[in-house]
C-alpha cells in the first residue's frame, strides 16, 4: 500500500522519525498545526509538491482532524483517511497497513481503529479456537482441559452470610467479568438446608456451572444433591467417605429437612459419579508412609524437594482412588503455596505433576498469592497466567475476598485469553488486541510542546500578544509558591443555588436510591428503565441536588447538563464540582472506591 502523510510544521520532524523506514511520503503542508489543515490547503500543498504526479492507495491526516476532505480526494484521485492523533503512532500504523484485511476509516483515528480491530481479531482467532479445541471433558457445555483455553473459576467467600439478592448480584457481576465457573465457599459450620438450598438458588440463577468449595462431607452431599456441577476439594478423607455412599454406609445426615434430596444412595451415587472434582494432596506432614522415589531428583538437581515429591506422590494416589469409585471428571490441584513462603518451589510442583501426568487437568490457585501481596493485581495475575499455562493449567481459580483484588475474576480471563492468543500466534503476550494495561500505557503521547503553544491559533488570534508577557506573568500556585503555607485548603465557596452530594451508586440499586431520594414516584422508574449502556451489574455517577438528581457515567456530559440546569452559579464552585465528578469518573472506571472530598 502506497501511502501519503499529510502534516504540519510542528509535527513534520516527529512524523519523519516515526515513519523512517516504511514506504511513505510525507507532505508537509504550511500551517503549523496538522489538525488545522483545511481541504483546500491540502489541495493546494499537494499540487505544488514533488508528489503531484503520483498515485497513492491512502492520504493519512490527523487524527484530530474535523475537516470533510471529499472535494480534496476528488482533486487528489484518492481516498483521505483519519491517521493516528499522535505523531508517535504513525510506527504502529504503517506497520500494521498492509496486514491482509487491513482498511482505514474516515470517522476513527487510525490508532483506534487498529486498536479495535485488533480486539475483534483477537475474540474471532478465540471463538475459532475453543470451538475446534479437544477438552478432557466437559461440565456442561464447558470445555476443560486439552486444548481448550485456561478457564477461570471465581469464588464467592462465606456465601451462606449473603442475602439471595447480594448473592445473585455477585453472581451476575461474576459472570459479567468473564467468569466460566461460580464457586460457592461455605463456612464450616453452615447447615446442609442452608448449602442445599443456596446451591439451588445459585444454579437457578447462573449462566455458567457452580461448583461448592467444602472440606464437610455432609455440605459437599448437600452441594451435589442440590445440583453443583462440581466441587473443591477431595483429599483421601473425602474420598473415602464418598466411597461409603454407595455402600450405604454414609455417617451423616444428609438434610435436617430432606427437602428436594435424593430418594435413594443409590440416586445419589448417581450424582455423584456425574459430578467433576478437584483432588488435592494430604499434608504431607500425615503421609510419612511414602517413600522418597529415585524419580525425583529433587535433593540432587534442586528441582523437587522432597516435600514436593511426597505432595505429588499424595495428589497421584487420590486420583487413583477417586478413579477406583468411579470419578471420573477430575482435577489435580497441587496446591500453590503463598508468596514468600516456598513458593516458587509450589510450581516447580505444578510443573513436575504436570510432566507426570499430561492427561489430567489441573488448577492453579492464582488467589493463593494475589489475596496475600500488597501489590496491584493487574499484573500479578498477569504473570501468574502465564507461569500457570507452562504448568499445564486448565482452571486459574481467584476468589476476590479482600478490596484491593476486586476484579481478578476479570484480570484473570483478559490474561487467559493473552496466553492464548500469544500461544496460537506464537509471539510474545503483547500487541495481541487483549491486554491488562489499565494505567500504564504502551505508547505515550507528547508532553506540552512549547512551540505548540506559541502557534495554536487559539492562543495567537485575538487578545493575545506574546510581547506582553514578562516575568509577572508567569503565576507558581499552591505548593509550588515559595510563600504557600503548608495544609492551606483551596479557596472554593459554596454555591448559592445548592450544593451537591456525590457518589457512585449499583444501576440494580438504583431504583431503591431514587426512591430514598425521590419518593415512590412511578416516573422515577420510567427513567431508570430508560438507562442504556449500561448493565445491572455497572456503577454509576450519581449527583444530588436540591432541585435535581444528575445520572451518568460520563463527568463532561454531567457538568454539561448541571449548567444547562442552572444549578450551579459560584465559578469557584463549578472548579470544584467538574474536578470530584472527574474524581469519581475514574474511581468508577478503575473498579475503586470513591468518597466526596476524600484523598484519591
Amino acid at each position: 500500500m502506497k501511502i501519503l502523510i499529510v502534516t504540519g510544521q510542528l509535527a513534520f520532524e516527529n512524523v519523519q522519525k516515526a515513519a523512517s523506514g516504511f514506504d511513505a511520503d510525507i507532505l508537509k503542508i504550511e500551517t503549523p498545526v496538522a489538525s488545522l489543515i483545511t481541504p483546500q490547503k491540502l489541495i493546494d500543498g499537494f499540487f505544488s509538491s514533488p508528489f503531484a504526479g503520483q498515485k497513492y492507495d491512502a492520504v493519512l491526516i490527523s487524527g484530530f482532524s474535523k475537516f470533510d476532505f471529499k472535494r480534496a480526494e476528488a482533486e487528489l484521485k484518492c481516498p483521505v483517511f483519519l491517521g493516528p492523533k499522535h505523531a508517535a503512532d504513525f510506527k504502529s500504523v504503517l506497520k500494521n497497513a498492509d496486514a491482509p484485511g487491513f482498511l482505514f476509516s474516515k470517522e476513527i483515528p487510525a490508532c483506534e481503529f487498529i486498536d479495535a480491530q485488533k480486539k475483534a481479531e483477537a475474540r474471532e482467532i478465540l471463538a475459532v479456537y475453543e470451538q475446534k479445541s479437544a477438552p478432557a471433558f466437559q461440565i456442561g457445555n464447558l470445555k476443560i482441559g486439552g486444548t481448550s483455553q485456561m478457564k477461570v473459576l471465581g469464588e464467592i467467600a462465606n456465601v451462606e452470610d449473603l442475602s439471595l439478592n447480594e448473592l445473585e448480584k455477585t453472581i451476575q457481576i461474576y459472570i459479567s467479568n468473564g467468569a466460566d465457573i461460580v464457586d460457592l465457599g461455605f463456612s464450616l459450620n453452615a447447615s446442609s438446608d442452608v448449602v442445599q438450598k443456596t446451591v439451588a438458588f445459585a444454579k437457578s440463577v447462573s449462566t455458567v456451572p457452580v461448583s461448592i468449595d467444602s472440606g464437610v462431607f455432609s455440605q459437599v452431599v448437600a452441594g451435589i444433591s442440590a445440583g453443583a456441577d462440581m466441587v473443591l476439594s477431595l483429599n483421601s478423607e473425602m474420598i473415602r467417605q464418598l466411597k461409603s455412599v454407595p455402600e450405604g454406609k454414609a455417617d451423616f445426615e444428609i438434610s435436617e429437612s430432606g427437602q428436594n434430596m435424593p430418594s435413594s444412595f443409590e440416586s445419589l451415587s448417581e450424582l455423584i459419579r456425574k459430578t467433576a472434582y478437584v483432588v488435592i494432596p494430604d499434608s504431607v506432614f500425615e503421609k510419612t508412609a511414602f517413600d522418597f522415589k529415585s524419580e525425583f531428583p529433587g535433593e540432587t538437581k534442586g528441582y523437587v524437594s522432597k516435600m514436593n515429591a511426597l505432595k505429588i506422590q499424595s495428589l497421584e494416589q487420590n486420583i487413583l482412588e477417586s478413579k477406583a469409585i468411579g470419578l471420573e471428571k477430575l482435577i489435580a490441584d497441587p496446591i500453590l503455596s503463598p508468596p514468600g513462603h516456598d513458593f516458587l518451589d509450589s510450581v516447580f510442583c505444578y510443573s513436575e505433576f504436570h510432566r507426570r501426568n499430561p492427561d489430567v487437568p489441573i488448577l492453579f490457585g492464582a488467589g493463593n498469592v494475589t489475596e496475600l501481596i500488597d501489590a496491584d493485581s493487574p499484573g500479578v495475575n498477569a504473570l501468574l497466567s502465564l507461569m500457570a499455562f507452562e504448568c499445564g493449567a486448565a482452571i486459574l481459580f481467584t476468589p476476590e475476598a479482600s478490596a484491593k483484588t476486586k476484579g481478578s475474576v476479570s484480570e484473570l480471563k483478559s490474561a487467559a485469553e493473552m496466553v492464548c492468543v500469544s500461544e496460537i500466534r506464537r509471539s510474545a503476550p503483547k500487541d495481541l488486541g487483549v491486554d491488562l494495561l489499565y494505567l500504564k500505557e504502551k505508547r505515550r503521547r507528547p508532553d506540552m510542546n512549547l512551540e505548540f503553544v506559541t502557534e495554536h491559533p487559539d492562543l495567537t488570534g485575538s487578545g493575545f500578544a506574546r510581547s506582553k508577557l514578562n516575568a509577572s506573568s508567569f503565576v507558581l500556585t499552591g505548593n509550588l509558591h515559595p510563600e504557600f503555607v503548608s495544609g492551606t485548603k483551596w479557596g472554593w465557596k459554596n454555591d448559592p443555588a445548592g450544593n451537591f452530594l456525590i457518589g457512585l451508586v449499583d444501576v440494580s440499586e438504583l431504583s431503591a436510591f431514587m426512591h430514598q431520594y425521590a419518593g415512590a414516584d412511578p416516573e422515577s422508574n420510567v427513567q431508570i428503565e430508560k438507562l442504556s449502556s449500561v448493565r445491572p451489574t455497572d456503577k454509576v455517577i450519581v449527583a444530588v441536588h436540591p432541585q435535581k438528581i444528575i445520572v451518568g457515567n460520563d463527568s463532561a456530559f454531567m457538568m454539561e447538563k448541571i449548567i444547562a440546569e442552572k444549578l450551579i452559579t459560584e465559578l469557584s464552585h463549578a472548579a470544584y464540582l467538574g474536578r470530584e465528578l472527574q474524581k469519581a469518573e475514574i474511581a468508577m472506571n478503575l473498579g475503586r472506591s470513591y468518597a466526596q472530598d476524600d484523598v484519591w
